[in-house]
């Protein structure tokens, strides 16, 4: 798997393919040091037979980075978490089974009959995975209170915790606010993944998607007030409350005023508190 091994395989390939290698004018990969190193990277050995063979970061990988790192607010982070943790408790045949006899009820034409797992490095996957999880969470939800009721107490426990996770107001917010922004990205993704691609065609949609993200993120609120709309009328349908959540976190460590800390001393003088020192530079 070293830099160079690699160069060699590929050139192998590419001349066995029958391609002229000497008109080699660019080479593409993702940010690993293998490939992109420059004194011992695949892309360096390459350049050092064919000089015109600029390296240039993959598009597509920097599109996935770009998107893997706007969603590590924690929000969105804690949703496809929860997302991936249902996924992996439906991975049991005895649950897989109630899951899919749920679908088959509520959506007798839906063809895909369990969820899909979450990628950690192609988005493409996890656009599909989210827009999966949007769709079957009727299912999702019924199938989540059917096992809740069973007397294996793990299984059930488990259950009803993720059953209470979802059916929360920010996680169906953070789960609408990627449906929107995935059915944005991934169209460029997917573009960018063909095998002919044309370069104009790709910085055509490339700004077009670009364009489009700067006008959301300009009208935020107006955005962001379609987006809770979307989830009030959704989670109306499938049965969940929508309610304001607690904005500022509760006070642990709060500033207590001089005269109350007085009032604290005076009160607790013959105790040995600290209430009694603060007191005692306070008073004249």
């Amino acid at each position: 798997m070293s830099g160079k091994a690699l160069a060699d395989t590929i050139l192998q390939n590419l001349q066995s393919l029958g391609i002229e290698t000497k008109y080699i004018v660019g080479q593409g990969y993702d940010g690993a040091a293998a490939m992109s190193g420059m004194f011992n990277g695949t892309q360096s050995h390459i350049r050092k037979k064919y000089p015109m063979a600029l390296y240039i970061h993959c598009s597509s990988y920097c599109l996935n980075l770009a998107v893997s790192f706007a969603c590590q607010i924690s929000e969105i982070r804690n949703c496809m978490g929860t997302m991936q943790t249902i996924y992996n408790f439906f991975g049991y045949p005895k649950r897989l089974n109630i899951l899919q006899s749920t679908i088959t009820k509520i959506f007798p034409d839906e063809k895909s009959q369990k969820l899909k797992s979450f990628c950690p490095t192609r988005w493409v996957e996890c656009h599909d995975a989210v827009m999966l999880f949007h769709e079957l969470q009727p299912a999702i939800i019924s199938s989540l209170e059917e096992i809740s009721s069973w007397t294996d107490v793990d299984t059930s426990s488990t259950a009803n915790q993720l059953l209470a996770s979802i059916t929360q107001s920010k996680f169906q917010v953070s789960l609408m606010i990627l449906v929107k922004l995935f059915s944005i990205s991934v169209p460029l993704s997917r573009l960018l993944q063909t095998e002919s691609l044309d370069l104009k065609q790709a910085l055509s949609f490339a700004n077009v998607t670009h364009n489009t993200l700067k006008d959301i993120r300009v009208n935020a609120i107006e955005e962001f007030s379609k987006i809770f709309k979307s989830v009030e009328t959704y989670c109306n349908k499938i049965g969940i409350d929508v309610c304001i959540p607690r904005i500022s976190s509760r006070q642990i460590h709060h500033r207590v005023s001089p005269s109350t800390a007085m009032d604290r001393g005076h009160s607790e003088e013959n105790n040995n508190t600290p209430y009694r020192s603060i007191s005692s530079k306070l008073t004249p």
